[in-house]
């Protein structure tokens, strides 16, 4: 006597497929956000069938012909802050207290380290040390241990 046998077997997998509009989103997902305005500046004139929707309460960023009006962009980017406005006209000029000048990455962190380590002189020394010891890409150029035997610290 012969026995026949059946089975029923399921199997999963996955395989993800390079589509055009996947490939798309991954470009698209990759630019800046100014690389990503002139694209979409770009598609809207070469098709006069896009229509530009503003975000809300943004608007005022666009001219009536859809192009981006750089006056109000760079004072939205600017956050409304005193900072010296580059598109101004001679008669909307202020005379305000001098913008601070931009501080250097070792300026910016020894400010932050008189304010965080106030209290304690040595840990401030030790963090000033640091500071120091930066490269110009921002990176600690020197090993931690030739630090801590240079500031007599664990």
């Amino acid at each position: 006597m012969s026995t026949i046998e059946q089975s029923l077997s399921m199997n999963l997998s996955q395989h993800l497929a390079m589509t055009m509009q996947l490939q798309q989103a991954i470009q698209i997902l990759q630019l800046s956000s100014q690389d990503l305005c002139a694209v979409i500046e770009k598609e809207y004139l070469e098709n006069p069938v896009l229509e530009m929707e503003y975000p809300t309460g943004r608007r005022e960023l666009y001219e009536q012909d859809g192009s981006m009006n750089v006056r109000a962009l760079a004072d939205y980017l600017d956050g409304g802050s005193k900072q010296p406005a580059y598109f101004t006209d001679e008669d909307d000029r202020q005379f305000d207290a001098a913008a601070p000048l931009h501080m250097t990455l070792e300026e910016e962190l020894l400010e932050q380290v008189n304010f965080t380590f106030k209290e304690n002189e040595d840990e401030r020394a030790v963090a000033t040390f640091l500071v120091g010891s930066l490269d110009s890409r921002g990176y600690l150029a020197l090993p931690t241990t030739e630090a801590a035997r240079a500031m007599g610290c664990s």
